[in-house]
């Protein structure tokens, strides 16, 4: 009997696990820690949730390893709206601004190391296809315009470019006027002015639009970019800061319908898929996905969406705005409405998943008892 079907198994669910796992913890940490240094006593520190299967307790606090591993919880003293919050250690006792603080810790470490994952990837070598002409195509302006096979773009409208997305995305957007592309040729450098060729297709956030194209492609090599360590904070902080741009920008396209679900959002069956395949690839590839999806994270639980962070930020803030807290029933009614509707999301995503990445036919392809 083969075991490629284990190999298969082990290379997806191993490296999600790990990524899933540090996420957690990372984002638990960060309430654990806040809360700590605000005064707040911890009564248990939890990775998954269910039946503990390992723990110990240190001071107030228990750690467990629960049986359930997608999510995890941090469990303060005095945390729910309608217990009696007399104690100087009980979180509803703390003034907002140290709530508002403990409760935005999560996600805000997840962001935090989302960037310090990209930041380590420059100092590391961030693998990326080079901004260098690999192919120029027929038909298309490029060619006439003077651009030739080999030429390294520098620069797509007087901004710098460093791989060959950043090319596309540059050109992509310029669907009225004359495109401006700055290249390196034989140690020279050169600049075109090209008129590109407005098609219908899909833009980076995949909505259906009019798109530029000057008809050329990548080369089919892939280049580790490494910077000293200033550099690498420059671009760590400039990419986390356009996919943060990006990730709202294509919410708000989700949210207003411009763009269609199906295509658009991919739940956690999807991200084992995607983890899995990326893995494969290597450690960077790995660490490059991990930063993405913890930006994701920080970003997806800072909606003000009830049961999410997000949401108990936004009674904080009602709080700080009326000048008392937001009632412990209507609190308890609006989050049990918002989780159900979480839930229903999530039912929907998954089959979404099955669907879009072809789960039952993986499975037939890896089940070894065919």
């Amino acid at each position: 009997m083969s075991t490629d079907w284990l190999v298969n198994l082990l290379y997806t669910v191993i490296p999600f696990t790990v990524v899933l796992s540090v996420l957690i913890f990372v984002h638990e940490f960060g309430h654990f820690w806040v809360a700590r240094r605000c005064g707040v006593r911890v009564e248990k520190f939890s990775l998954g949730f269910g039946k503990e299967l390992f723990g110990w307790s240190r001071g107030e606090t228990r750690y467990s390893l629960s049986a359930v591993p997608f999510g995890g919880y941090v469990k303060m003293a005095g945390e729910n709206p309608g217990e009696d919050h007399g104690e100087p250690w009980h979180f509803f006792t703390q003034p907002i601004w140290k709530r508002f603080l403990i409760v935005g810790a999560g996600p805000g470490v997840n962001y935090v190391l989302g960037l310090v994952l990209i930041i380590t990837l420059y100092l590391i070598g961030n693998p990326k296809v080079p901004p260098t002409i690999g192919v120029l195509s027929e038909g298309y302006p490029a060619q006439g315009a003077g651009l030739q096979v080999g030429d390294r773009i520098t620069a797509v409208n007087g901004r710098t470019v460093h791989s060959f997305s950043d090319v596309i995305f540059g050109i992509q957007g310029q669907v009225e006027g004359v495109c401006a592309i700055k290249v390196e040729r034989g140690g020279e450098t050169l600049e075109y002015a090209v008129q590109p060729k407005v098609e219908e297709g899909i833009d980076r956030y995949g909505r259906k639009a009019p798109v530029a194209r000057v008809g050329i492609g990548p080369v089919q090599t892939v280049e580790r970019e490494r910077l000293p360590f200033f550099g690498a904070v420059g671009r760590g902080l400039k990419d986390t800061w356009f996919f943060t741009q990006t990730t709202y920008q294509g919410l708000w396209y989700l949210v207003t319908g411009q763009v269609g679900f199906r295509k658009s959002v991919t739940g956690p069956i999807g991200i084992l898929v995607i983890t899995g395949e990326t893995a494969r690839l290597g450690l960077p590839y790995l660490l490059q996905f991990m930063s993405i999806i913890s930006v994701a994270l920080a970003i997806f639980n800072f909606l003000p969406i009830p049961v999410l962070d997000g949401g108990h930020l936004l009674f904080l803030v009602l709080e700080k705005l009326r000048g008392r807290p937001v009632s412990a029933k209507i609190q308890d009614g609006v989050q049990q409405v918002a989780f159900a509707l979480l839930l229903t999301l999530m039912f929907v995503v998954t089959i979404n998943d099955v669907v879009n990445f072809r789960i039952l036919e993986r499975f037939v392809e890896w089940w070894p008892l065919k």
